[in-house]
């Protein structure tokens, strides 16, 4: 299977980061700064290994993570998020694999903006983060329903074009390691 997947003309994933940077990081760059140093860049990858995708449009860089969540799951992927808000308008989305669950952070002027996550897990269901103004497209989701259109939502408010960035992804993935 291939791991480049397409769904409502955007990338699938279940992770992403999108920094505003105008281009000021390189690939090489933005992979370091999420803790992905030792990935290199491939033509294509084929599912199962560990990849990223890069994605760039307009002013937004974009990194989406494999299904696997590798960064997603790294110990450090919410500091070097954090890092990144620092200095750049950030945005990091996730959805659950297996369930309703999403989460999303959104830092701007340096700090945190708007966060929130809802944890939808074998049928107990929690908010466990809500902090900042409401985005107005929150207005309209219903907790528990499909997370995907709301998440795409959410890039849209912010001015992410994430269909123009799916349009010019760079593939890089992990040298693989047996166990």
């Amino acid at each position: 299977m291939d791991a480049l997947r397409i769904v409502d003309s955007r990338l699938s994933s279940g992770h992403f980061v999108y920094v505003r940077d105008a281009g000021d990081l390189s690939d090489t760059e933005f992979l370091a700064a999420l803790g992905l140093r030792d990935y290199t860049a491939r033509m294509e990858v084929r599912f199962p290994c560990h990849y990223a995708h890069l994605m760039r449009a307009a002013d937004w860089s974009c990194y989406a993570d494999d299904w696997f969540y590798t960064a997603y799951n790294s110990a450090g992927i919410g500091e070097a998020v954090s890092r990144l808000g620092r200095s750049y308008e950030v945005l990091r989305v996730a959805i659950g694999d297996a369930d309703q669950s999403f989460e999303f952070y959104h830092f701007l002027g340096g700090s945190l903006s708007r966060g929130f996550h809802f944890h939808d897990y074998a049928g107990r269901s929690s908010v466990i983060l809500g902090s900042g103004s409401r985005y107005r497209c929150e207005a309209e989701f219903q907790l528990g329903s499909d997370p995907w259109p709301f998440m795409c939502a959410v890039t849209d408010e912010i001015g992410i074009d994430s269909r123009t960035m799916s349009e010019s992804v760079s593939t890089y993935s992990k040298p693989y390691q047996r166990r």
